[in-house]
């Protein structure tokens, strides 16, 4: 009886560790409770004038089915566009008040990037993407660059610099004859995918591997023990 008693002391123990892992985890969740994300667009012109000031920027998830923010889809990329440099009070506002409400799954991804159709001579596009962790338990929204560093304020810097336009290159073909004008390598740059891992889920996980191996090692005892003892009785 001794044994069993020392057996389920130690099991509540570790059960209220695992607990204060989760709680921790709670609390750091809150310090990311928000529910929407704030970009902004520059526009690095100088004392240029007459120059494109609107831009596409678009959103999508990296998990299929995963609800959008307000004014999106479920299933295919939301995109919005933004005109001149939108800095401060003027930030653009994506909503996920209602994408909390309709996650089926603890969390999600996305990753945010500007979206280039055909790339023009002498701007100089932002390709960095961003990425969004949306996490329910605690409304938590949180915002990672690309190197899964945590930020509070996303956003793209378009420039634009007066490029001379060199005459087109040509060469001669097998048969002697000029070859057409070579053509440019395509500036489009393909957005990466990358999925964020949650370090709360992974201690929580490895918190409960450790308590589930313990204490099938020592249930394994005790019954060895118990065998033991009823062999010697008998």
């Amino acid at each position: 009886m001794k044994v069993y008693k020392k057996l389920g002391a130690f099991l509540a123990t570790c059960a209220m560790a695992l607990g204060g892992v989760v709680l921790q985890s709670q609390a750091s969740w809150a310090d990311d409770n928000t529910e929407v994300v704030y970009v902004w667009q520059k526009l690095d012109y100088g004392n240029k004038q007459g120059l494109e000031e609107t831009f596409t920027y678009c959103i999508e998830a990296e998990q299929e089915g995963a609800p959008m923010p307000s004014g999106g889809v479920t299933g295919s990329p939301y995109c919005w566009t933004m005109t001149g440099s939108l800095e401060g009070d003027d930030k653009l506002t994506l909503d996920f008040s209602d994408a909390f409400d309709k996650m089926n799954e603890r969390e999600h991804t996305y990753r945010m990037y500007q979206k280039i159709d055909t790339p023009v001579d002498g701007y100089t596009y932002d390709s960095t993407v961003w990425r969004v962790l949306v996490h329910k338990v605690g409304r938590a929204l949180i915002i990672y660059n690309e190197d899964n560093e945590k930020v509070t304020d996303p956003g793209w810097t378009v420039k634009y610099e007066d490029k001379a336009t060199p005459p087109p290159a040509t060469g001669t073909g097998g048969d002697g004859n000029p070859s057409s004008p070579l053509t440019p390598p395509s500036t489009t740059t393909d957005v990466p995918t990358q999925t964020i891992l949650s370090n709360t889920g992974a201690r929580i996980g490895l918190g409960a591997f450790v308590v589930a191996m313990v204490a099938g090692g020592i249930l394994l005892i005790v019954r060895r023990r118990a065998v033991q003892d009823a062999t010697s009785e008998a």
